[in-house]
C-alpha cells in the first residue's frame, strides 16, 4: 500500500521512512491479535458446547416455564455480555454476540419443543435468519455476516424441500443443489476485487470451504434427476419450478453483483 502511495504522491520517503519503522516496531501486536482471535472463537464454541451440555442434561427436570424462561435468559445474558465487554474488550464481545445469536435460534425451537407448537418449521430458520439481520445491523460485525450468509439460504431450501416432498424430489432437489453451488461461487468472489476487509474475507472462506461438497451435491442430484426426468409426474408445478430456477440464478448472480 505505501508503494501505490508514493508513485501517486500521496506520502513522501520520510513519511514511508517514519510509517515503515513504526510497523516494524508494532509487528508483534499482530501476532497477538492472531492469537487473540484463535483463543476467542475457540472459546466460543466450548462455551456454546457447555451451554448446550448443561441444558441437555438438566432438560427432563426442568418445568416448561422455566425452560422458556431459561432459553430466554441464555439468550440475553450472552448480548447483554457482549454489549458490556464491547469497549474494553472487542474479541470477547464479538465472540459473546455471535455464541448469542446461535442460542437465539437454539432458543426458536426449544420454544417450539416446550409448548409442542406444530408450526411450519422452516419458519424458524426465518425468524433466526431475521434475528441475525438485525445482530448484523446493530453490530457490523463478520460473524453476523457469516450467520446471514449461511442462514438466509438455509431458509429458502427448507422452504423449497418442504414444499415438494414426494417420490421424485430430486428433480426439484437439483434446483437447491445449483442455488447452492452459484451461492458459494459468490461468497468466494466477495475478497477478489481488492477490497479484502474482514467480513469479505470470512465471506471468502466460507465459499472456499461450501464450493466443493455443493459441487458434489449438485453432481448426485443430477444423476438423480436424470433417471427420473421422463416421469411425467413431477412433484412441482412448471410455474413453481421456473419461478424457483430464476431464484438460484438471479440471486447469487445479484450477490456477485453487489460484492
Amino acid at each position: 500500500a505505501l508503494d501505490r502511495w508514493l508513485a501517486a504522491g500521496l506520502l513522501d520517503e520520510a513519511a514511508a521512512a517514519r510509517i515503515r519503522a513504526w510497523e516494524a516496531g508494532h509487528a508483534t501486536h499482530a501476532g497477538r491479535s492472531r492469537l487473540s482471535a484463535i483463543i476467542f472463537g475457540l472459546g466460543g464454541l466450548l462455551l456454546a458446547a457447555g451451554v448446550l451440555l448443561f441444558v441437555a442434561a438438566h432438560w427432563d427436570d426442568i418445568s416448561p416455564g422455566s425452560r422458556f424462561a431459561l432459553v430466554m435468559a441464555m439468550v440475553a445474558v450472552l448480548h447483554l455480555g457482549g454489549a458490556l465487554t464491547s469497549v474494553n474488550n472487542p474479541p470477547l464481545s464479538t465472540t459473546l454476540n455471535a455464541v448469542g445469536t446461535a442460542a437465539f435460534g437454539a432458543g426458536i425451537f426449544l420454544a417450539g419443543q416446550i409448548f409442542n407448537l406444530a408450526e411450519h418449521w422452516p419458519g424458524a430458520l426465518l425468524l433466526w435468519a431475521l434475528g441475525a439481520a438485525v445482530g448484523l445491523y446493530l453490530l457490523r460485525d463478520w460473524p453476523h455476516v457469516l450467520w446471514v450468509a449461511v442462514l438466509a439460504p438455509a431458509w429458502l431450501c427448507s422452504e423449497w424441500i418442504v414444499a415438494n416432498k414426494g417420490p421424485h424430489f430430486f428433480l426439484e432437489y437439483t434446483v437447491i443443489a445449483s442455488g447452492v453451488t452459484l451461492l458459494a461461487v459468490a461468497y468466494l468472489a466477495a475478497a477478489c476485487d481488492g477490497r479484502a476487509t474482514v467480513w469479505r474475507k470470512a465471506l471468502s472462506r466460507l465459499g472456499a470451504i461450501a464450493l466443493i461438497p455443493a459441487v458434489i451435491l449438485l453432481g448426485a442430484s443430477h444423476e438423480r434427476s436424470f433417471l427420473f426426468e421422463l416421469q411425467p409426474n413431477a412433484t412441482a408445478s412448471t410455474g413453481w419450478l421456473a419461478m424457483a430456477w430464476i431464484a438460484a440464478v438471479a440471486l447469487p448472480s445479484i450477490l456477485i453483483f453487489l460484492l
